[in-house]
This record gives structure tokens, C-alpha cells and sequence, in this order.
């Protein structure tokens, strides 16, 4: 929402745009402008709370908020509530994810090919439990 001193331009559809009377939208479909008041009623958060930080604070909570994925507004809300923000996974972590489950799959059809023919294929299997030691070498080597 943009802010035009007392008023702002507020997403609305063509329906509501056309129960305005003399606010009607303008010819490239930009909505209304609604008088503040108006504005503030449909606002689930009324309250605001001016907080002084320098730089170094503000940098850190920056930061700490960008490594969750929030934005520092609602970092600070769920910190203020005592919710502790977890960081987000790195990127590789889904990459690590998804060989896992490829893996778990893998030894899955090997279990269900070994009980319908009774006969375990050793070769395959040994194949799918070295690449299963080498990812969990890559996640340990990753982690500490």
C-alpha cells in the first residue's frame, strides 16, 4: 500500500471500485483513493510500537531476520511473543534431501523385489548402501 498523506490506494476489485461514487478508477484500472480512516478500520494491527536501534542493531536484527525468511517486522512480532525464529535450510539441504529419498527408494524396491522372488540382489544392494554411506559422509562433513 502506497501512502498518499491522507489518503492510500488500497487493492479493490471493479466492483467495489464502481460503488464509488465521485472515486471512481482511474482509465489504466489503478484503484481508489480511500480516506485513511477507512484504511485503518480494515487493519487487523492497529497499535505501533516506535523503537530506537543504531546501526550495529539494526544490521543484526536485519540479518537475523533475513536468515528465517521474515521480514524484520514480523521477525521482531514473533521474537517479541517468544517464539524463537528458526533459519531457514540452506540451499543444498534440499539437493541432500532428495538423494536420501531417491536412496529410501531405491532399497525399497530392492525389499519388494527380494520377497516376491525371494532372492536378495546382493550387487544392487551393496551399490545402494555405499552411495547411502557416502551422502551421510557428505552430510556429516557439512555439519561439523
Amino acid at each position: 500500500m502506497k501512502n498518499y498523506g491522507i489518503y492510500q490506494r488500497v487493492a479493490v476489485s471493479s466492483y467495489q471500485a464502481s460503488c464509488f461514487d465521485s472515486r471512481k478508477t482511474h482509465l489504466l484500472g489503478t484503484p481508489p483513493l480511500i480516506p485513511r480512516k477507512e484504511v485503518d478500520f480494515m487493519r487487523k494491527r492497529r497499535n505501533q510500537i516506535p523503537l530506537r536501534v543504531d546501526d550495529s542493531e539494526l544490521q543484526i536484527i536485519n540479518q537475523k531476520a533475513a536468515l528465517c525468511g521474515l521480514t524484520r517486522e514480523e521477525y521482531l512480532r514473533q521474537t517479541a511473543v517468544g517464539i524463537v525464529p528458526k533459519e531457514l535450510p540452506k540451499a543444498d539441504f534440499t539437493e541432500i534431501l532428495y538423494q536420501l529419498r531417491m536412496i529410501g527408494n531405491n532399497i525399497h524396491q530392492i525389499t519388494v523385489k527380494a520377497n516376491t522372488l525371494h532372492f536378495i540382489d546382493t550387487p544392487m544392494y551393496r551399490k545402494n548402501y555405499e552411495h547411502l554411506q557416502s551422502v551421510i559422509g557428505a552430510i556429516m562433513e557439512r555439519i561439523y
